[in-house]
């Protein structure tokens, strides 16, 4: 059930090239707006992560779910704010490179990186973020074997990867409505935010979310107001 829109890309520790005034800009709002996100999951923490995942065993619910927990968040939080951008423009092995001795994490940016959306969806930046910073963290990109199914009732919880950890961003917690100065499936007005009503939170609180509203046919003036910088390039 994982799938990305996006190519593989870029991995040892190549020297790359500096971004352009434009591609930095670009790397840096993609940074910003994945911190708003990390940050607000855990605001939302209650409805979408959970503390520890083998207290799921034996939900049957929560079999295909991804089971986020609060300090994978908080630990992507932390190699987001020590991550610089470099760019490259041929496939390697390695995408990022961490210096010995050093909290500085180098994350090398693909062509396709630039085209990708910039909002989270399937095949964003953010996404990508998350993906390349949970591979940092030790995450398998894949799963190395097939798990083993549970017997009887003691049904295990989703082996985490990379690539799932992204995939629960991207689709499980993201908003299904759209936007407009707020969102038509909760009512939330940050953009750059989860859905505390998304796929996740029903899987994990065993709710029955309410109906999306429909975008109405009136034209919506919106505009979305930026805020200032987390980080600078």
């Amino acid at each position: 059930w994982i799938f990305s829109s996006r190519p593989l890309i870029l991995r040892d520790a190549p020297k790359g090239q500096s971004l352009s005034e434009e591609e930095c800009e670009m790397a840096e709002e993609a940074k910003e707006i994945t911190l708003r996100i990390l940050f607000d999951v855990l605001e939302k923490k209650d409805c979408l992560l959970v503390e520890n995942p083998e207290d799921f065993i034996g939900l049957r619910r929560v079999r295909m779910c991804p089971l986020i927990p609060v300090y994978l968040v908080q630990d992507l939080i932390v190699r987001l704010l020590n991550t610089s951008f470099r760019k490259i423009n041929h496939m390697v092995d390695k995408t990022y490179h961490v210096p010995p001795d050093s909290e500085e994490i180098i994350v090398y940016l693909s062509p396709q990186f630039w085209q990708q959306k910039e909002m989270l969806a399937c095949g964003s930046r953010p996404g990508t973020l998350i993906l390349e910073l949970s591979q940092i963290l030790g995450y398998n990109c894949y799963l190395q074997e097939p798990t083993e199914e549970g017997e009887g009732n003691n049904v295990p919880p989703q082996v985490l990867t990379a690539y799932s950890i992204c995939w629960a961003f991207e689709t499980w917690m993201n908003h299904k409505g759209s936007y407009c100065r707020t969102y038509s499936c909760c009512g939330e007005e940050a953009r750059d935010s989860v859905c505390a009503l998304s796929r996740l939170s029903v899987c994990l609180n065993d709710i029955i979310p309410p109906p999306v509203i429909p975008e109405t046919t009136a034209f919506c003036n919106c505009r979305f107001k930026k805020r200032g910088p987390l980080t600078s390039c």
